[in-house]
């Protein structure tokens, strides 16, 4: 079991944190990041929620002194990234948010989050031309769905699911193209708004997650002001209050 505590940061605003919150989380914040000045090479990047995750990487992204909003950004080339090895959420849903920088030509991945061969059970938040794509993969059958609305410059994305289960169509033994992911009161938000997800959400497999790897950037060309990661559904009021943190920290 985790141990959270309240950690203050000087970038704070005033009044309510993700730290109000009181559980265990991943809270990623630009400004935490070790570097050596602006336009440097991070050293290494360490978690803000208080469970003190050290990412790191053999491959480090740049700091901005004042990549948005006057505050820090941790901004991406392709092949950068920085990652830590244990899962954050599993099936039993999940909210992450994010404040980023969305390059609206080609296709970057954002976060992603594997299993020990890291190669199967991969859920990913990617974009596809600016516009927003959730990736489930297990290896040899995809799962994706896309957003409505493109996307550029720095945005604010939410998203929650109450679950995500595996579904065979009650025959286990149903071959593996007959397997549906069921993402349970799936909602994704764009600066608040609701998206209308459209393609396939079937044929993959997002399964118990052992604890190997949680991975920021690598396909990536673009930059990261906030990303937090909670390992249930938030409640619709702490939504509200997370996204309105976000879009003043970010200037949105």
């Amino acid at each position: 079991m985790l141990h959270h505590f309240i950690y203050q940061h000087r970038y704070h605003i005033s009044g309510w944190n993700p730290g109000n919150l009181g559980q265990d989380f991943l809270w990623m914040i630009a400004a935490d990041a070790s570097n050596t000045g602006d336009g440097t090479d991070i050293s290494d990047w360490v978690s803000h929620e208080g469970n003190a995750y050290l990412f790191t990487s053999t491959n480090y992204p740049l700091y901005y002194t004042s990549g948005n909003n006057a505050r820090p950004t941790i901004g991406f080339d392709i092949g950068e990234y920085v990652e830590y090895s244990q899962a954050f959420f599993q099936n039993n849903g999940f909210t992450i948010s994010m404040l980023v920088n969305v390059n609206n030509s080609g296709i970057y991945t954002y976060m992603y989050q594997a299993d020990t061969q890291n190669v199967q059970k991969q859920f990913a938040v990617r974009t596809i031309d600016g516009y927003i794509n959730i990736i489930q993969d297990n290896g040899g059958f995809q799962s994706s769905i896309v957003g409505t609305t493109q996307m550029s410059g720095w945005n604010l994305v939410t998203i929650h699911s109450d679950r995500i289960r595996m579904n065979r169509k009650g025959i286990a033994s149903r071959p593996i193209s007959s397997v549906e992911i069921l993402m349970e009161s799936l909602t994704v938000r764009v600066n608040g708004i609701q998206e209308t997800m459209r393609g396939e959400n079937s044929s993959g497999w997002f399964g118990d997650y052992d604890g190997y790897l949680f991975k920021i950037g690598d396909n990536l060309d673009s930059e990261i002001q906030q990303l937090l990661v909670f390992p249930s559904r938030l409640s619709d009021t702490n939504q509200d209050n997370l996204e309105s943190y976000l879009n003043t920290y970010g200037g949105l």
